[in-house]
């Protein structure tokens, strides 16, 4: 039965018009898979860099001015400028900066051999949403003896790079300076309190030293000023600057330029790979519509003899699987090499983007697998109800 249908159907359609449709499916099936590859290859690459297609943050403060250099002027963010900000375009949230008003010192203690070395500090807290990764233990309670700091990696290259080759001193690694430790000692005289220092994680959003902000609230209200007082700097999420550098402009606030230049080229390298994206999607749906053009002239050019078999006996619902499994083979056929040309492709053009991939390498691809999947599968399906559609017509 297979056999005659399928000599039947041959003769109904032309090999041109057979290629055609081939290479539209392809071309639809390859602008579709090869973005996608690429768009979750980066998105990968920039999630273990710190994201590219999350949202933006920025830490603003006011310029400080001739008043504000004497003293006579505020720099610090009142609640009506705070929802300002927040009420932005692209700004979906925004946290204060809460600094220490207490005095802070760092002890390190190398014991009879050594010297006993002693720094001010300067610690800060935010919000915990606005940490790019939570260390483990991240927390503190009144009365806990170890309290756990969040340093720049920023700090450690300084040192690493710029401290230790010139003072021939060793450098350290991440995992060497969190198992070190030091006292920090809050306060002063006879009621100063020491607790131990441990290092728990590494920042690279946020450019100060960071303690849980419990602490900052327990030192300032029993050593420091136990007044509120107005955030000197904020942290805010954004998705679009351009509404927020405008308003900084009026405000003579200020942040790192170089933040705004890499939303700006993060920004165009998202649209570009959703646009890329999105033409993919409108050369499938065009290719789409060749196919089911292609399926309705071949049932159209056939339907005498789908009359004649369906008089014979074959149900229109075996006539449409039998018509289907031949269109669903070629498709399928032109998907694997679709699927093929976009590794091949992907492939040869790693070099230029290899940079920001983990370890530089490429991974398989899985979740763009998944989605290509299920354009072929929806592909498919559309297929075989305006197929089914057209049959009960004959």
């Amino acid at each position: 039965m297979k056999n005659i249908f399928g000599k039947i159907v041959s003769g109904s359609i032309s090999t041109w018009q057979l290629i055609l449709v081939g290479i539209s499916a392809f071309a639809g099936l390859l602008l579709l898979w090869l973005p996608l590859m690429l768009f979750f290859d980066v998105r990968t690459s920039l999630n273990e860099q710190k994201e590219l297609f999350n949202d933006q943050l920025l830490v603003i403060n006011k310029r400080v001015g001739m008043l504000g250099a004497l003293g006579l002027g505020s720099t610090g963010f009142s609640v009506a400028e705070m929802d300002e900000i927040k009420a932005l375009k692209g700004v979906s949230d925004i946290g204060p900066f809460r600094a220490n008003t207490f005095k802070a010192h760092a002890v390190a203690d190398f014991g009879a051999q050594g010297p006993v070395m002693k720094t001010e500090m300067f610690f800060e807290s935010i919000p915990d949403r606005f940490i790019d990764q939570i260390p483990g233990g991240w927390f503190w309670r009144e009365g806990e003896a170890e309290v756990p700091i969040i340093i720049p990696s920023d700090y450690l290259a300084l040192y690493n790079f710029g401290f230790a080759p010139g003072q021939d001193l060793p450098q350290i690694s991440r995992d060497l300076a969190k198992m070190s430790s030091f006292t920090i000692e809050i306060g002063n005289g006879v009621n100063a309190e020491r607790y131990e220092g441990r290092i728990a994680g590494f920042s690279d959003r946020i450019n100060t030293i960071l303690t849980p902000e419990d602490f900052i609230v327990y030192g300032n209200e029993k050593f420091g000023e136990n007044t509120v007082r107005k955030p000197s700097r904020l942290v805010v999420e954004t998705a679009d600057t351009p509404a927020l550098e405008a308003l900084m402009k009026e405000k003579n606030y200020e942040t790192n330029k170089d933040k705004l230049t890499g939303g700006k080229e993060k920004k165009i390298a998202q649209n570009v790979l959703t646009l890329a994206m999105a033409f993919g999607f409108f050369v499938v749906l065009i290719s789409l519509g060749s196919f089911i053009q292609f399926s309705d002239l071949l049932i159209a050019r056939s339907q005498e003899q789908l009359r004649s078999m369906h008089y014979l006996g074959f149900s229109k619902k075996t006539l449409a699987h039998l018509l289907y499994r031949r269109l669903a083979f070629f498709i399928g056929i032109i998907a694997l090499i679709a699927t093929t040309f976009g590794f091949i492709i992907r492939w040869k053009i790693a070099d230029y983007y290899a940079w920001m991939l983990p370890e530089g390498e490429l991974h398989f691809p899985k979740t763009a697998l998944i989605l290509f999947l299920a354009v072929i599968i929806a592909y498919l399906l559309t297929a075989y109800a305006n197929m089914r559609f057209r049959l009960r017509r004959v």
